[in-house]
């Protein structure tokens, strides 16, 4: 097997997909139970899944009659492997995901040693975001019960809930919650602050990226409740804050300056 290879330009990883096949899928489908695939059908599927492969390569295997024979392949980053990864069954993905991460810790040491304090600055802020990168996708692989959702994503989303608030102006809702140590933003991406994740959580949306939709839990639908109520949401122009609450049911409800339902 051919290591997984950190490149010394940006420290990206990759493993050709013919080893990625022999030493990673199918080791993990025989454990799992499952008959092996032959690599001609594991290209089909790398094709399929990836839109950002580089230029076919040719590698070479031993036929069981001693014989060398040619076969078509990729060299694949380790986000493109762990996409590929997520095509196999459950008990499958898990092996792939647990082998990944050992071969990605086991190459942690071969990063490069910075010559400077700006390069050492540079390098550990290059490799941080990697990692958070590769967190996301092991992430996806993880099924949802494990990840311990417990409502659907699309009804706690922080859009969603301040569209429910009269005269907020969402755009700057996000903004607003990262001036008051909430959230943060790495990449153009709005992210939680772990110490806030009472009141937040993150759910990550694959599509042709991977995006990080953020959540409020039922803690953080009464703190926007709160803030809204408070005046410190941003609003619309000419816009007045109406007074909301919760019912006993957890239900928001619009409340006029008179305490009258509205």
């Amino acid at each position: 097997m051919n290591a997984i290879i950190p490149s010394f330009d940006n420290s990206t990883q990759t493993m050709s997909s013919l080893d990625f096949l022999n030493e990673v899928i199918n080791p993990a489908r025989e454990t799992a139970g499952e008959k092996s695939v032959e690599n001609r059908h594991f290209i089909t599927r790398i094709e399929d899944e990836l839109d950002d492969l580089g230029v076919a390569e040719k590698f070479y295997v031993t036929t069981s009659q001693g014989a060398k024979r040619e076969v078509k392949g990729y060299h694949l980053t380790f986000d493109q492997m762990l996409l590929v990864g997520m095509r196999e069954s459950k008990a499958v993905r898990r092996k792939v995901q647990a082998k990944l991460k050992e071969l990605q810790e086991q190459t942690a040491e071969g990063f490069r040693v910075p010559g400077t304090m700006a390069e050492a600055l540079r390098l550990a802020a290059d490799q941080a975001e990697q990692i958070e990168a590769q967190q996301i996708q092991i992430k996806l692989m993880t099924p949802a019960a494990e990840l311990g959702e417990r409502v659907a994503e699309s009804d706690r989303s922080v859009m969603r809930f301040v569209r429910t608030l009269p005269g907020v102006n969402t755009q700057q809702v996000q903004k607003k919650l990262a001036s008051l140590g909430y959230l943060y933003k790495r990449q153009g991406t709005w992210r939680v602050k772990r110490s806030k994740t009472r009141y937040f959580d993150e759910r990550l949306i694959k599509g042709v990226k991977v995006e990080v939709k953020i959540i409020a839990t039922g803690e953080g639908q009464k703190l926007l409740a709160s803030l809204y109520n408070t005046g410190r949401l941003p609003m619309r122009k000419n816009c007045r804050v109406e007074m909301v609450s919760f019912d006993n049911h957890g239900t928001l409800t619009h409340i006029g300056k008179q305490g009258n339902l509205l």
